[in-house]
């Protein structure tokens, strides 16, 4: 190749015939079943292989994090009314190869197993050469900021750990 990145569709859903790397990992946020193999997401027109769009499926309630290379939002699902954290990577993929990178680490995280005490992963998809991932929201926090709230020298209950 030139190094130009073709147009794919969006959307790609564990178990369909969608070509590998298209765009979304993972299932419907009204399951509660793996993080991914095997799950399907509803079929719509907003589910399309070429049309999920984040303003399709979320209303953005407000920024709850930010690191050098992502935002964390909270948003609220369109479809359940359940609150989600978004994650979306802010530089834009520009090379077959970095785009190449972002869809690895989604397949890593799609296939995990559930684990009560690991964030639960949705979907992913592309959008406008971003990455978004859709994951549950703890609604505590990061463990950084549950840290924060103790007072000084402070002992924390491994059960309080996990939550």
């Amino acid at each position: 190749g030139s190094g130009k990145i073709r147009p794919v569709p969006n959307v790609y859903v564990p178990g369909s015939s969608a070509a590998l790397g298209a765009g979304v990992f993972g299932h419907d946020d009204t399951s509660r079943g793996s993080q991914g193999a095997g799950s399907s997401l509803p079929s719509s027109r907003a589910d399309s292989p070429v049309e999920f769009r984040f303003h399709d499926h979320f209303d953005f309630q407000r920024l709850i994090g930010r690191s050098p290379t992502s935002e964390a939002w909270l948003v609220r699902s369109k479809q359940s009314d359940k609150p989600y954290c978004v994650k979306k990577v802010t530089a834009k993929f520009r090379t077959p190869g970095e785009r190449s990178r972002y869809i690895h680490e989604v397949e890593a995280v799609c296939f995990l197993p559930p684990h009560p005490n690991v964030v639960k992963y949705y979907r992913a998809w592309q959008e406008n050469r971003h990455f978004y991932a859709q994951m549950e929201l703890c609604e505590c926090g990061s463990f950084g900021a549950c840290l924060a709230r103790l007072p000084p020298n402070s002992l924390v209950d491994e059960v309080d750990v996990w939550r």
